[in-house]
């Protein structure tokens, strides 16, 4: 199966908007991904993903964003692509008003992917500081969405929390991923995540893997194995 790419902007009014690329099938789509990277990356390395996870020919709109550019502390001289600003020393700390400022234009790219396949047919996929990310935009969404896939994912612990979440998504289907020698955002936290999920009714798949901090490495098979229970299995619209 073949697909087309568009580019667009979200997020218009703010001094950076998001860069938007979306892969479109031929055909009707069985529903929308939408890939949050890691800090200092951008969306092109969630493409690999996507591909290991033997998506292509699923008929799966898959929407690649990269983060705005920040200064990230003092020990980046340069500005880099970070959905949010955090001390890389503390995770669980990020700044709640850059966080939201970036949930909001990402809302609208959740809000036209319902408008495109219904809110029941788009997944978050994030990575590390994009796993946060996607986490919180998922579940504050007002819309029931279909799951959520993370990779070495953390809290940001003011933004989250049970009394925030939207009752829409009190059950969303989450899946876990986290490498067992991942220095950057270790596994402890990765399993805390799990923790606080499962104590707030998700049903959390929770797979870990040998590898480093990396997208989703060696998770392909078992992400395809999650999504097509939660997304695949829903076919296209007649």
């Amino acid at each position: 199966m073949g697909c087309s790419s568009v580019r667009d902007a979200y997020g218009e009014e703010q001094d950076q908007p998001l860069e938007v690329e979306i892969d479109v099938p031929d055909g009707d789509p069985v529903g929308s991904i939408i890939w949050l990277h890691g800090l200092g990356q951008d969306a092109s390395v969630m493409k690999g993903v996507f591909e290991a996870s033997g998506l292509a020919g699923a008929g799966v709109r898959s929407v690649y964003v990269s983060a705005p550019y920040r200064m990230i502390g003092m020990v980046r001289p340069a500005p880099v692509r970070a959905w949010f600003m955090q001390k890389v020393t503390r995770l669980d700390e990020g700044d709640v008003a850059t966080l939201n400022d970036a949930e909001s234009m990402l809302r609208e790219i959740v809000e036209s992917e319902s408008a495109a396949v219904g809110a029941g047919r788009v997944v978050i996929a994030g990575f590390s500081q994009g796993a946060a990310m996607a986490t919180s935009l998922a579940l504050h969404h007002p819309e029931r969405l279909a799951c959520l896939a993370l990779y070495a994912p953390f809290i940001v612990r003011e933004d989250l929390t049970d009394a925030t979440r939207s009752n829409a998504n009190a059950h969303l289907p989450i899946w876990i991923g986290h490498g067992r020698r991942d220095w950057t955002v270790p596994i402890k936290m990765g399993r805390a995540v799990r923790n606080i999920l499962v104590g707030w009714g998700h049903p959390v798949t929770w797979r870990s893997y040998p590898g480093i901090h990396e997208p989703f490495p060696d998770a392909g098979p078992d992400l395809r194995r999650f999504l097509a229970e939660n997304l695949l299995a829903l076919g296209a619209d007649a």
